[in-house]
């Protein structure tokens, strides 16, 4: 029976907190916002194939500057891509090769999804920014009721250490 008064306890402790509202989320958030920023990205231009010889043939004519677009081909399969966003989760492997090279540089082709085959170059860099607050409100609220959760665990619990004088002797303890 001690047992479940004491998970009894822990759950009212637990319960008895305070929800954070609204305007305490916000306070965290702007003082935290360095904690949710968006991982970079790239805009990029991309040529994709289905065949890895066309796409090292196209590889050793195409100019960097050249506008991609041209080389667009149903028939070959060779599809292009204007201003793809990428990420290291969307495209690990372009997002690699992106990270290395400097805008309008063309990259080396690339194994892409599904078999094809990529050769791309970085129109833009996008640094890391604050995600809006709307989409990590939930992420917010939960941590900072886990916090108070685990505030009041610890002073409700030290309360009754203190109360009845108990002494935990920290050499038996594993």
């Amino acid at each position: 029976i001690n047992g479940s008064l004491y998970d009894a306890y822990l759950k009212h402790i637990i319960n008895s907190i305070e929800e954070p509202d609204s305007i305490e989320i916000k306070q965290h958030y702007n003082k935290n916002k360095k904690n949710y920023l968006t991982k970079q990205a790239f805009l990029i231009d991309e040529l994709r194939f289905r065949s890895r010889h066309i796409a090292d043939s196209i590889k050793t004519i195409i100019v960097a500057d050249e506008e991609m677009s041209f080389y667009e081909n149903k028939a070959l399969k060779i599809v292009y891509n204007h201003d793809l966003s990428i990420t290291k989760n969307s495209h690990p492997a372009l997002y690699d090769k992106a990270f290395n090279l400097n805008k309008n540089e063309l990259s080396q082709v690339l194994s892409s999804f599904g078999g094809n085959f990529s050769l791309f170059k970085v129109n833009q860099t996008i640094p890391p920014f604050p995600q809006k607050l709307s989409l990590i409100y939930s992420k917010i609220e939960s941590s900072l009721r886990k916090e108070k959760q685990n505030e009041n665990k610890l002073y409700k619990i030290n309360g009754l250490k203190n109360k009845y004088k108990i002494k935990i002797n920290r050499k038996l303890l594993p």
